[in-house]
């Protein structure tokens, strides 16, 4: 198989591994609501660990934004909207 396939693999094995653990903090913080764990997860996993994944490899991103139609990026904004 191909470099490529095999990132690919590693991307999606190791994206399960972090869903999977996401609760793991939920025992070493029993004061904590689950609200609260929930909370961080989804600042960290949807907001800071893509941004910084991205910004490490895409080079030149912000000339990339800036190349795009400003249709397509609301386009792209109205979908993630959407998905939730």
């Amino acid at each position: 198989m191909s470099f490529r396939i095999w990132m690919g693999l590693a991307a999606v094995v190791f994206a399960g591994v972090l869903q999977g653990l996401f609760a793991v903090p939920m025992k070493y913080a029993p004061r904590w609501n689950y609200e609260h764990i929930w909370l961080i997860y989804s600042l960290t996993g949807m907001v800071a660990l893509p941004w910084m994944l991205t910004t490490l490899t895409v080079p030149h991103l912000g000339e990339v934004y800036s190349l795009t139609p400003a249709p397509v990026l609301v386009r792209i904004a109205g979908f993630g909207l959407c998905w939730g």
